[in-house]
C-alpha cells in the first residue's frame, strides 16, 4: 500500500505521521490565507475549505475523497478532488471539523480540529 500525502504537509507511511519541520507554519498560513473565504453571492457567514491533495512523490491524487465533518454537530459533506488533486468544500459554517482523506492503494489520513474562521 503506498502512502498519502494531503495538502503537501504530512507524509503518511504505513499507519504512521511523518511530520515535515514546516508544518505547523503551512496549516497556520494555509488556514489564515487560503483555506478561509467568505462565500459568495450572500451567502452570509460560511466559509470555504479547500486544499490539494498529493502522493510523497508529489503527484496530484485525482478522485480523492475528502470527507469534512463538523466536530459541533457531526454533519459531514463528501468532495472529490479533481484531475489535479484539487477540492473545495464552500458554504460551510464556521467552526472545527475533522477532515479525512483517501483514496485507492493510499492510506487514509485524518486532519482532527481543522478550525474554520470566517471574517
Amino acid at each position: 500500500m503506498e502512502t498519502l500525502e494531503a495538502k503537501s504537509t504530512i507524509d503518511l507511511v504505513g499507519d504512521r505521521m511523518l511530520f515535515k519541520p514546516r508544518f505547523f507554519l503551512t496549516i497556520g498560513l494555509a488556514i489564515l490565507f487560503s483555506l478561509v473565504q467568505p462565500a459568495a453571492h450572500g451567502q452570509g457567514g460560511g466559509g470555504t475549505l479547500q486544499g490539494t491533495v498529493f502522493d510523497p512523490n508529489g503527484a496530484a491524487v485525482p478522485d480523492a475523497k475528502i470527507n469534512i465533518t463538523s466536530v459541533l454537530t457531526g454533519v459531514s459533506r463528501d468532495v472529490a478532488s479533481n484531475a489535479n488533486g484539487f477540492y473545495s468544500a464552500p458554504n460551510l459554517s464556521a467552526g472545527t471539523y475533522k477532515v479525512t482523506t483517501s483514496a485507492p492503494g493510499f492510506s487514509a489520513r485524518v486532519d482532527n480540529d481543522v478550525l474554520l474562521t470566517v471574517g
